[in-house]
């Protein structure tokens, strides 16, 4: 991305936060035009501020056009801005994301097996047509990634930012076992690929090496860095609008992982605590309480709950109500 100035009196703070964040290679094009749109906001409403006002964060306040997600994601490097200041000593200022952001409820899609089938033909069908048309760096690796990416969403239930994330190093061949080391929420976790995908996985390093000898992403762009999120977003929502109008994401791979994983659960009380835990473990939840706000989701999942779990089971889903989106 174009490295432009920041010119308001948090300038230099700024800088210094950015630098952390790319050493630890969190930094996005999404986190670098909303903290610019920040910076903008403090030099014309604050020119005189060299430190963080509480008064600068009105920024971050939902606007009448906004939704919750949307606000959040226009906001969250600027709380994380603040978390950085705050940690370094150099503001009091609490964060305040839960304030700004409460309503983060939603409905994911829940696809069909006809959904997925008509997805993933139009998702090989579209690459092969563009790879076709025009035969550049850009097209050849979309060819090849873009069926792979979603088909491993769909697999493993990884979230959409850990698959991009992905190292080639990180993916263990002969084992299938994929070791999660960049995350949402910091931690590692480890997920073991099922058979076929391991196989068709195999298949994808041979190919994407003749393309990208060398590469160090498993999901590289043109530069052997991971993908923008609007990589995928854009991607997705054009495959799925010629398959459904339903409303539909990426993420929502996920939400069907969890759902069938919890479905296929067998057994009674600790065993049944078990394989929750389990699954939690294998899809970077730092808690079982986040898995079992799948339950919510589905109604037959809470009533197979209701009927094979103890009482403490039934604390940790009640208690499961209480999260939103991981």
């Amino acid at each position: 991305m174009i490295r432009r100035p920041y010119q308001s009196g948090l300038a230099a703070l700024m800088d210094e936060f950015v630098t952390s964040r790319k050493a630890a290679g969190t930094w996005s094009a999404t986190y670098n035009d909303n903290l610019h749109h920040f910076d903008r906001y403090c030099m014309e409403n604050h020119p005189d501020c060299d430190k963080l006002e509480e008064g600068m964060l009105k920024w971050c306040s939902p606007r009448p056009t906004e939704r919750a997600n949307s606000c959040r994601v226009r906001t969250t490097v600027i709380w994380n801005f603040v978390d950085y200041l705050r940690a370094t000593d150099r503001t009091t200022i609490m964060s305040n994301r839960e304030k700004y952001v409460k309503d983060m409820s939603f409905m994911p899609h829940l696809f069909t097996e006809d959904e997925l089938k008509r997805f993933f033909e139009e998702c090989d069908n579209s690459c092969i047509q563009s790879r076709e048309r025009a035969l550049t760096k850009y097209t050849e690796l979309n060819a090849v990634e873009l069926p792979v990416f979603f088909r491993m969403l769909r697999s493993t239930g990884l979230r959409t930012c850990e698959a991009r994330w992905l190292l080639r190093e990180d993916v263990d061949f002969n084992t299938g076992v994929i070791t999660v080391r960049k995350s949402k929420g910091g931690g590692q976790h480890r997920i073991v690929l099922h058979q076929s995908m391991l196989e068709l996985l195999k298949k994808y390093d041979r190919a994407i090496s003749t393309i990208k000898p060398g590469y160090t992403v498993l999901f590289p762009d043109c530069n052997d860095k991971p993908h923008d999120p609007r990589w995928e977003t854009a991607y997705f929502r054009t495959f799925w609008a010629k398959v459904s109008k339903e409303p539909a994401r990426a993420y929502d791979f996920r939400h069907l992982y969890a759902t069938e994983n919890i479905s296929a659960i067998e057994g009674i009380g600790c065993e049944m605590n078990g394989r929750l835990l389990f699954l939690s473990r294998s899809m970077g939840h730092a808690t079982p309480e986040m898995t079992c706000a799948y339950f919510h989701y589905i109604p037959i999942l809470r009533d197979k709950i209701e009927e094979r779990s103890s009482e403490s089971f039934r604390s940790l889903l009640q208690n499961g109500m209480t999260y939103g989106e991981e």
